[in-house]
């Protein structure tokens, strides 16, 4: 009994190990994607990123004061809209990144 608790916990030490190995992988390339994007950027491109990202967060919560009462008669879930509203945010802010990247001849190749 005490060799089978004590395996149970070299396990979950050993997954948590990995576990923390792949997050810190993650999360240097993110910070190496988010440095490239970020780094060397004219004052106006700030500026753009700053009230994209503050009108993203307002109309994320215009959305859920406004279908709160909605989604809790839907589903129970009050906050149901307000994720999936969260998460394409966050998705068009990936995309914002990314085209972010490109040369100007790049996206006009794309149109």
């Amino acid at each position: 009994m005490a060799t089978s608790t004590r395996s149970r916990k070299t396990q979950g030490a050993s997954i948590r190990q990995n576990s923390r190995v792949q997050l810190d992988k993650v999360s240097a390339a993110s910070s190496g994607f988010l440095r490239r994007v970020l780094s060397s950027q004219s004052r106006d491109f700030y500026l753009l990123i700053s009230l994209t990202a503050f009108l993203a967060v307002f109309g994320v919560f215009m959305v859920l004061s406004s279908s709160f009462i909605d989604a809790l008669k839907a589903d129970n879930n009050a906050f149901s809209i307000f994720f999936k509203q969260s998460i394409s945010a966050l998705g068009g802010f990936a995309a914002l990144s990314v085209v972010s990247l490109l040369r100007a001849s790049s996206i006009r190749k794309l149109m």
